[in-house]
């Protein structure tokens, strides 16, 4: 059996956090300094799909094609949900796009009157493509059937 530490640390790696770095043990690179893809600290050493940033990784330069940098106006002008998630599926305008597996876009009903917004996709959910899944995910569907509604009313 699992002692509370050892379930903590197994439901925060199952949210995506890779591991935990003492804070004397962290250098503190310049903010543009992120590389997607770069090589994280993890239980067994570096783990090749976390990004953490790094002192002597150049500045992120987003694309500037339509497809990777969507203009603003094509975005705006997105009549559906349907239409948004075509005009930003290819979008790299941020550090985070190159270094993930899956676009993950929402889920539901275009017109429902409850909308949950998450921060960012996790590790789950990059691997799955889909919203609030893994433990998040379920706490997520337990709130929303507490309050009497099903995820795809939402």
């Amino acid at each position: 059996m699992a002692t509370p530490l050892e379930a903590w640390r197994d439901t925060l790696k199952e949210l995506g956090v890779m591991g935990l770095v003492r804070p004397e043990a962290v250098e503190v690179p310049a903010p543009q300094a992120f590389q997607a893809g770069g090589r994280g600290l993890g239980p067994g050493g570096p783990t090749p799909d976390a990004r953490r940033p790094t002192p002597d990784a150049p500045a992120y330069a987003p694309p500037t094609d339509p497809i990777g940098c969507p203009p603003e106006a094509v975005v705006a002008g997105a009549s559906s949900l349907a239409d948004l998630e075509a005009a930003i599926r290819g979008c790299l305008a941020c550090s985070l796009g190159p270094g993930r597996i899956h676009f993950v876009f929402g889920e539901g009903d275009p017109k429902a009157g409850l909308m949950f917004i998450g921060e960012g996709p996790g590790r789950d959910e990059d691997l799955q493509g889909r919203p609030f899944v893994g433990k998040a995910g379920e706490l997520l569907d337990k709130m929303i059937a507490a309050i009497g509604l099903s995820r795809s009313e939402v």
